[in-house]
Formats: C-alpha cells, structure tokens, sequence
C-alpha cells in the first residue's frame, strides 16, 4: 500500500475545514470476510484552498510528489505535541495567537530546503511505525479518535478534514494520509496448520503432533500470537515435550516436512500455559497455549528481515516467516477402538482467530475364535501379545504387552497410568463364552511396511497341539489388517479370524539313521572276532 506525506506548509487563501469521508474496502488474503476494526487518529488539523476542498487521497496518488500546498496545525492543548516535538520528524512552531503550532516536515539534508526529498512512502511508514509506538496514553479532549468496523469488506466514518493516522486490528495497516481518504487494503493474516506424524497409534503410545505458525510480512511486531490447543479426553498432553524449530523465512521452507526439521527446547523466549483455566473464544477450555509474546514476534520478524543498501540509503524490508512447534499426546486406554479422537488447535493475533484445524488419531482392534480342525470351538487356550520378534532365536523379544481384562472375551490395551490390575495372558474359552477374543488398541507406523504384533500361544487346549509359531499381525496406518501363520495369511472375515488347533499326539522323531551305524556295528564285530582268535591260539600253544 502506497503511503503519503505532504506537508509543505503554503500561505494561500484559506476555507474552513470541513467533513471529510475516510474509506477502507477490505481484501482478505485468507479468503475470509471477518469483521475488522480500524481506528483512525487525527494528527494535524489541516487547511486547503478553495480549489483543493474536494481533493482526496486515494492509493492511486497517496506517493510522493502530491505537493498540493495544504496547510497543517496541531492544537497547543494536543496530548500529540509532545510526542511530534521529540520525535525529530517535525518542526513545531506557536502562533501568535498561542493556540497552535504549524507544523513542518524537517529538512534531515540541511544543505538543501526542498522537503519534497523526505516526503516518501519509505518515511511516512516509518513515521507512522513511531507515532503507533509512541502515541499518547490517555487523548486530550481537542483530539480525535475514530472508530471503524467492517462489515467484512467495507468501513467507512465521516471525519473532520485533517492528518490521520490510521490502523487496523492486525496492525497491518499503518497508513498515514490526508482526508479525504480512500484506502483498498490487502489485509495478510497469520496462518496455522496442525498435522499428526500417523493417524493411527496404539494405546500408551504417543502421537506427535505439529504446529506450522507462519507470521505475515507486514504483521505488527507490537502484539502478541497465541498459539490454542485443545486436546481430546482421551488424549493426555505431555508438557514436557513441546519443542519449537529456528523461525524460518518462509520462501525458504522447500518441502521438508516437519517431522524432518529440527528442533530444540521451547526455551524463555515462548510462553506455555497449561490447565482447563485457559478459556477459548468459543467458550470450550484449552488443555494449553503456546503464547509468542509481542518481543518474540519481533524478534522472529527481525531475523528474517531483508536488508538491501548501507547507510542512509539502507531499505529494510520484512519477509513472512514461518515457526514450528512439536508436542506429544498419549493416547488413554478409554479410547474406543476405530474412532477418531481430535486434537483442535487455532491461534489468536489481535482480534483475528484462524480457522480451526482437527487433525484425529484412532486406534485399531481384532477379534479370534480358537477352534480344532472342524471348526469347532475351543476352550482351556492362552496367549500372548508382543510387540517385537528376534528372528535369530526365534523367539518373542522384550515383556509381553500389558493389558485390561474388561471382561472375558475382552483385552484392552493398557496404557502408562495402568500401573495395577493389568495382565500380560490372554485367556480363550471360545466354546464357553461362545464368542470370539477381542484384542482393542493397535496402531499401525504407515500404509506400506504396518507394524507387525506376534500373537505367541502359551498353553494349548487339552488334548490339542500347541502352535509352534506366533501368528503376525500387521496393523496399516489406515486400519487394514492382515494375519499370518508359518508364511499362510489366515482367514480374516469381518468378525473374526480362526486360529485352529490339531489334536493328537506328536512323537519324537530323528530322521533317518542311514548306514553309518551299520558299518560300526560291523566293525566291532570283526574286532572281536580277532581277538577272540588270537586268545584261543595262545591257549593251545599252551
């Protein structure tokens, strides 16, 4: 947005001031049409010639060289004079009459008088950046302040003609402008986007979250972005985890995703805030919020800034720049199996709250039926479940994993709380109960590799044999199961899959015994033969 400054102060045939129109139409670049509140300050009271009543000032012509010989005064009882008279862009001279300053722009090269030099949009933003940091407490009664709010894509207030700064409720508009005045914003907003590294996780397991926060270029460094989170009931947040990355231009993020980016301890310079106290908007309560305060915003803003030129002729310009928070959750064994549980987050920046977004995990279960080689069912079978295999053993690797016995036919998987009264045995009286074993709270890694769990059988059915492989299930991202037994996947309908168990006995067996043990029969008895030979010899000769 093109910004102005004319105050070249011209002694000319004067008309009273009059009412004067601002209006802003307003362009959001998140696609929105929130309200948005404005307000606008008058600095300067200002005086035109008949010729110039009517003119306005609109983005077309707010730049440099519109010289048009207004002239501008400041009320001697302004709570503003103080702050114009330290702040080295202006000249403050008293009238005779004692009751107002003029006002000029200050020369800052001394060697000429031509102010058109400094009346730049480069030092009108800069002017106003200083009268928003600096501008008075409490106003005084001469000066004038005008509250505007849209109606989504238009604000408009009748104004007295004069000097105005005016802002906006994200502060990205900082214009300073003389009345009338037409203004077609652009508004930039801060973005966010939540995302979770899987969709699905097993119970006690963590899920890991991240938070993409992407700061606009002309955001106001003065105010604070509150990062909201609010965590579903059975989602336990783990407030030790929240880290944060190096804040990033955002032009340069490439496609790294975000599990692939690093980072570091949340450290003093961010804000957590935890507990049910911390009220959203909407009324709910957020399990916690990341607060960026106003000097972290600047400072983010400050380090992705663009510096081209030295010196005087040194053009600083800010980019949008982009922060990434990362945090866990544990997923609590009241989780129901197959249903997505959501994690909502959304930030604050003034009076702008983004859109919410509600990334969710679910966890997974499978259900078997223990049954003999004609599909009858069994009872009087244990199992259990692990969560890792060593191939070189051949053996079920780490402690079984810990479940909730909720009833017979039903194992829940514990979770870091379930400290007593878990079991590690899966019991399976498929004929009793006349139902099949459910195994609830899984989670897959992705939708290539799975995770696999191995399904070990510790006592058989009397009268059956046990099996003397694990039987591996392989739990996708997205829920898809599959169930394999010596390389065979096993049958999976839609309730449960079988596990069969043949019966009889097993005898020992070692193979084929071959011909080596004959020829050592042989040998032995050929060397007895001699020495039952050699004796009968010597007995004779005796």
């Amino acid at each position: 947005m093109a910004l102005a400054l004319a105050m070249v102060m011209v002694l000319a045939i004067s008309i009273p001031a009059m009412a004067a129109t601002i209006t802003i139409n307003q362009d959001n670049t998140d696609g929105t049409a929130g309200a948005e509140t404005y307000v606008a300050y008058k600095i300067f009271d200002v005086t035109k010639t008949s010729a110039q009543a009517s003119w306005e000032q609109t983005d077309s012509n707010l730049g440099a060289g519109t010289a048009e010989g207004f002239a501008y005064t400041v009320d001697a009882n302004s709570a503003w004079v103080s702050v114009l008279q330290n702040s080295g862009y202006f000249t403050l001279t008293l009238t005779a009459e004692g009751d107002k300053y003029t006002v000029q722009l200050v020369d800052p090269d001394t060697s000429t008088t031509d102010v058109n030099e400094n009346n730049t949009e480069e030092k009108a933003k800069e002017i106003a950046a200083y009268l928003l940091a600096n501008k008075p407490a409490t106003l005084a009664t001469v000066d004038k302040k005008y509250d505007m709010t849209s109606n989504g894509t238009t604000a408009t207030a009748t104004v007295d003609d004069g000097y105005y700064l005016i802002t906006s409720s994200l502060g990205t508009n900082l214009v300073l402008a003389t009345s009338n005045i037409t203004i077609n914003t652009k508004n930039e907003y801060i973005t966010d986007e939540k995302t979770v590294e899987k969709a699905s996780v097993t119970v006690g397991e963590n899920a890991t979250y991240y938070i993409k926060v992407t700061l606009p270029a002309s955001i106001d460094q003065s105010k604070p972005v509150t990062v909201h989170d609010v965590l579903d009931e059975h989602l336990k947040f783990n407030n030790d985890s929240v880290q944060v990355t190096t804040p990033i231009k955002t032009s340069d993020l490439g496609t790294t995703e975000p599990k692939d980016r690093t980072y570091a301890a949340i450290g003093t310079a961010y804000t957590l805030v935890e507990g049910n106290n911390v009220s959203e908007t909407s009324g709910e309560k957020c399990t916690f919020e990341i607060v960026i305060p106003a000097t972290q915003v600047a400072a983010i803003m400050d380090a992705g800034k663009t510096v081209t030129g030295t010196g005087a002729d040194a053009v600083t310009t800010y980019n949008s720049t982009t922060v990434f928070f990362k945090y866990t959750a544990e997923l609590l064994s009241t989780a129901v199996n197959d249903t997505g549980y959501v994690n909502k987050e959304f930030s604050t920046y003034s009076e702008y709250t983004t859109q919410p977004t509600n990334p969710e995990v679910k966890t997974y279960d499978f259900s078997f039926t223990k049954v003999d080689g004609d599909k009858a069912k069994l009872d009087g079978a244990e199992f259990e479940l692990y969560a890792a295999w060593d191939t070189t053993k051949n053996e079920a690797s780490g402690d079984p994993i810990a479940f909730i016995a909720e009833s017979a036919v039903k194992y829940k998987k514990a979770d870091t709380d379930d400290t007593t009264g878990t079991v590690t045995t899966i019991t399976v009286d498929s004929k009793t109960n006349n139902a099949a074993t459910q195994v609830i709270g899984l989670g897959g890694a992705d939708n290539t590799t799975g995770t696999n769990y191995y399904l070990v059988e510790t006592k058989e059915p009397a009268g059956f044999n046990k099996l003397t492989a694990p039987i591996i299930i392989n739990v996708k991202d997205n829920g898809t199961m599959t169930f394999t037994l010596d390389g065979t996947e096993l049958t999976n309908v839609s309730d449960a899959f079988d596990v069969v168990n043949q019966s009889g006995s097993v005898l020992p067996s070692t193979g084929g015994i071959g011909t080596t043990i004959f020829y050592i029969i042989g040998a032995v008895l050929v060397l007895g033969a001699g020495i039952l030979l050699v004796t009968r010899r010597r007995m004779n000769a005796n």
